[in-house]
């Protein structure tokens, strides 16, 4: 029997998260979408990213650069 459906990437996404946002917060994710020209799942990775990035979210989050975010403690 063969496979029916999408082939596997290199890189799937296999987490699927659902939120609540007000219409503000919906019109601004939908306004940065259109600028850059992403997905809003690329737009929402891109900006977790970002804020790994600055300083005082590591240092006062407890994240460090490894791959799954947690300090190795």
């Amino acid at each position: 029997m063969s496979n029916i459906g999408r082939p596997k990437g290199k890189n799937n996404k296999e987490y699927v998260y659902s939120l609540r946002m007000d219409e503000r917060t919906k019109t601004r994710l939908e306004t940065y979408c259109r600028l850059l020209n992403m997905t809003k799942s690329e737009v929402i990775r891109f900006a977790i990213d970002r804020l790994r990035e600055e300083n005082d979210y590591g240092e006062n989050m407890g994240c460090n650069n490894n791959e799954n975010g947690l300090n190795s403690d």
